[in-house]
């Protein structure tokens, strides 16, 4: 996804489109209605374990799984092909680069240094590449994503209740957000001790 001499790496580490959304699948011959069919509902990286397990037959109460766990179980949604529950989530917040951004709906707003896009190698049919931003770059960025998924237009001055209705928002999800301890590695993450592997959140 990154313009060419870019590498992935530096994309990933964005909170644009481009580092962040990501294609998934699922096939089955026997539980979805119909194939060939494009999902466009929210879905988040925690809801997938839900998800799995309730595709597979399970409702949670057979396997070790706490109730407040943030992912959610959309295998109906996806299944049908109806609306998402999910309206919201949470892209990151860094308190060392002092950026977050947030999703809401059909929009996403970017607080702080986002990094420079690097433009996208495949943007959707009919939108144009983002280009670098010159010059400072603003505090606040907003997105409407159904019409600008590329995010080459922002309307953070044309909807000032959106945006501070998102920053409130993220104000309340940065409460329950933990210090980053930077220069601290621990012992049990050591991948010696699990078979030489890195297990998910090792970043």
């Amino acid at each position: 996804m990154s313009k060419s001499g870019s590498s992935s790496s530096e994309v990933k580490f964005l909170l644009s489109q481009g580092g962040t959304r990501s294609v998934g699948f699922i096939h089955s011959r026997t539980h979805l209605r119909k194939a060939g069919r494009t999902y466009s509902g929210l879905v988040h990286a925690v809801d997938w374990l839900p998800t799995l397990l309730a595709a597979a037959g399970s409702n949670g109460s057979d396997v070790d799984l706490p109730r407040n766990i943030d992912g959610m179980n959309l295998w109906e949604q996806i299944k049908i092909g109806i609306r998402s529950p999910r309206l919201e989530f949470v892209y990151n917040i860094d308190d060392v680069k002092d950026n977050a951004a947030l999703r809401m709906g059909r929009f996403k707003l970017l607080s702080g240094n986002p990094g420079k896009p690097n433009d996208w190698a495949n943007p959707p049919s009919g939108a144009r590449p983002r280009a670098a931003p010159k010059g400072r770059v603003p505090d606040v960025h907003l997105f409407d994503l159904d019409v600008d998924p590329a995010e080459t237009r922002n309307i953070a001055d044309r909807r000032p209740k959106t945006v501070t209705n998102m920053l409130q928002k993220l104000e309340k999800y940065k409460q329950g957000v933990v210090p980053t301890r930077r220069g601290h590695v621990m012992k049990l993450s050591n991948p010696r001790l699990h078979n030489n592997t890195w297990s998910p959140g090792f970043c």
